[in-house]
This record gives structure tokens, sequence and C-alpha cells, in this order.
């Protein structure tokens, strides 16, 4: 599964995941003609699945939308929700698409080229990509007119739907008054560890053995040997060459065993041995910093900037609504 790196504005990735905001409020009742009858069971690549204003959308632009947007994987392919959703967001992608058209939006080759070389390298190289489009089924051709697409949705976007917002300074002091727990930094703390890793073969006398080496630096770091060093001679973590330094972190940052003994310790302290998953530690913290409230303007631009993001999405998840309203959406299976 590829997943699309992120090329596109935040609100052309609004825009592809409004599916189920616009769904069922398709126009017209069915195309003339058969039925695709594997759809939603399997896509066939010549089958047509929708009618989007009289453009065709066939399987095989559902198979290709789905294997770069990530959105799921090929075996969803025979999940009638998956593919109802998956219709959806590539309906208003269609709608979208065909907008661009209509008022000659366009996008140069060079463009092109330079966000698929991005692409390409994001999924691994060149021969990632071909094994992983060969396996799916589709071709570097396919690839392209999607992310040519996709570019020339996006600048329809920024160019006539998702115009610039003006977002007062009291909508921004408000929502921050508003929401005092989503600006407080955490705790941290800065803390050094010494490692002797565990093994599956220990035996209790291996493990017990461990732990006295840990006790013993312990007393030998308590009666004032740096830690540092003992860590730079003893641990068999990835830190000893910097004397066990952890850096800062967050309770979450670090399995709960060794965070709740950390964040119980005061500058200079050493823990008895801490037991987790990855072996048998013990830890001296350096220093720790208490949470705090941000002042507004550490936040301000930032929050600013998202708000504006927020109302410009709406913007245009608004005009999706509005132009699922009058478009004439045909699904045939």
């Amino acid at each position: 599964m590829i997943r699309y790196c992120r090329l596109a504005v935040v609100v052309l990735t609004v825009a592809l995941s409004l599916a189920a905001c616009g769904g069922g409020d398709d126009s017209g009742s069915g195309t003339d003609g058969g039925k695709a009858l594997a759809f939603p069971d399997s896509v066939v690549d010549e089958e047509l699945i929708v009618l989007v204003n009289s453009h065709r959308v066939m399987g095989r632009d559902l198979r290709t939308y789905t294997l770069v947007y990530g959105i799921g994987t090929q075996d969803s392919l025979r999940s009638r929700p998956f593919n109802e959703r998956a219709i959806d967001g590539l309906i208003d992608r269609t709608l979208l698409w065909l907008e661009s058209e209509a008022v000659g939006v366009a996008v140069d080759d060079s463009t092109l080229e330079w966000y698929l070389r991005q692409f390409v390298q994001a999924m691994g190289g060149d021969a990632a990509i071909d094994q992983t489009l060969l396996a799916a089924g589709l071709n570097r051709a396919d690839l392209g007119g999607l992310i040519r697409d996709d570019l020339q949705v996006r600048k329809f976007i920024e160019t006539n739907v998702a115009l610039t917002v003006d977002v007062p300074d009291s909508m921004v002091m408000a929502y921050f008054d508003d929401n005092p727990q989503q600006f407080s930094t955490p705790d941290s703390v800065r803390a050094r560890h010494i490692i002797i890793r565990a093994s599956e073969t220990d035996t209790q006398m291996d493990i017990d053995a461990k732990k006295q080496t840990l006790r013993d630096l312990r007393a030998r770091a308590v009666s004032g040997e740096s830690f540092e060093d003992l860590a730079r001679e003893y641990s068999e973590g990835p830190s000893a060459p910097t004397g066990g330094d952890l850096g800062y972190f967050t309770r979450q940052d670090m399995v709960p065993a060794f965070s709740n003994v950390a964040f119980s310790l005061k500058p200079g302290e050493v823990s008895d041995v801490v037991v987790t998953s990855f072996g048998y530690h013990i830890v001296q913290v350096v220093d720790n910093i208490p949470s705090r409230r941000l002042e507004y303007e550490e936040v301000e631009a930032g929050l600013k900037n998202q708000i504006g993001q927020y109302m410009i999405a709406q913007n245009l998840q608004n005009h999706l609504q509005r132009s699922r309203a009058v478009a004439i959406i045909e699904r045939n299976y």
C-alpha cells in the first residue's frame, strides 16, 4: 500500500476526506446499459462504476485512487462500506477536477515531474514504486495521471475555493481562553540511565546477578562516583557513549515502569533497579521541568493559522455540498 506523500496543501486533504459529508445526495438513478456486476465485491478495470456529470469513472480509476491515497488495501476492495467511502471520496475529487477543467486550470509538465520525483523518492525509489504498481496491476501512467489531476485540483482549490480568510484576533484570543488544556506543556525530566539488557535465555541466577551489578553501581554513584562515567563503562544501551543521557522526555515518551520512577526522583537522585521489557536499569534524574501554561504570545501565530485552516476547510466543505446538490451523479452498480 502506498501512502500519499503530502504533496498537497491541507485543504486538499480535507476535500478528499469529506466523502462522508456528501454521500447519499446523488442526483440521477442509473445509467443506460448493464450495471457493474463485480463491484463492490471486486473492482474490474474497464467497468463503469459511476458517472459524474457525464464523466466516466472506471474501476481502474478507483483502484488507482485507493492505492495512491493509501486509504485501504486491495483486500478491502471486497468490502462494501470501504468501496462506498472510496467512491464518495472519488466523486468529490472528480467534481473538483471537473470544475478546474471548466475554468481552465492547468499543471505544467515541469511541476508534475518534480512532484513525481518527490513521490517516487518518498516511496523508496524507482524499483520499489514499480514493484508496488506492478503488484496492483497499475503503471507509471496511472500514477502520473492521478498526481497531475490532484495538482490541478489543488490549484483550483487554492485559487477559487480556499481563499484567504480573515481570522479576527478576538476569535483567536477567545479560543485560547476557552481551551486552557490545549496550551500547556507537559511535565518533563532529563535523566541518565545504566541498562543491562535482558535475554530470553536468562536463568534466575543470571537475573539476580544483573540486578546485583546495578545495585553495586548505584552504591558507587551514591558514594560520589560519576554516574555519567559509570554509564559510559557499564551501560549496554545506545546512550552509553553520552553517559547514559536520555535528554528531556515526558511521561508518555517512556514505558510506564521507567517513567513512574524517573518522575518520582529529584535532580541528582539515583533509583533502585527498574525492570522493563528492555532489561534492568538504574536511573539518575538530571533536571525536571514542571508543566506550565503557555503564554498567548507563544501560540498566537500558530493558533491563528490553525483556525484559518479550519475556516478554509469549512468553506471547502460548503463548496462540495453545493456542487453535489446540482451534480448529476449516476451510480452504475
